[in-house]
């Protein structure tokens, strides 16, 4: 996640380069502005892969527990009736 971790980074350098005045004339350039949120839109992108795929694996163990906590609560319930006729 170390890509998705740099646009914090590149957002707040963008702000403040106007300020300087020797990088005032390059951060005012739309080339530089459309350079910077297009690597931002990049970095959005390139993540998707990675988030979708953790869904995915959590969507998994998540259904192998609901049916194991189905199963032990079938044979909670299995035990209890077998007591209750004993």
């Amino acid at each position: 996640m170390h890509v998705a971790m740099s646009a914090p980074i590149l957002i707040p350098g963008y702000v403040v380069l106007p300020y300087l005045p020797s990088r005032r004339a390059a951060a005012t350039s739309p080339m530089v502005g459309g350079m910077l949120w297009g690597a931002v839109l990049m970095m959005s992108i390139v993540v998707w892969p990675t988030v979708s795929r953790r869904v995915s694996e959590n969507d998994a163990r998540r259904t192998v527990r609901e049916k194991e906590y189905a199963a032990a609560e079938k044979h909670k319930d299995e035990k209890r009736a077998g007591n209750l006729e004993s």
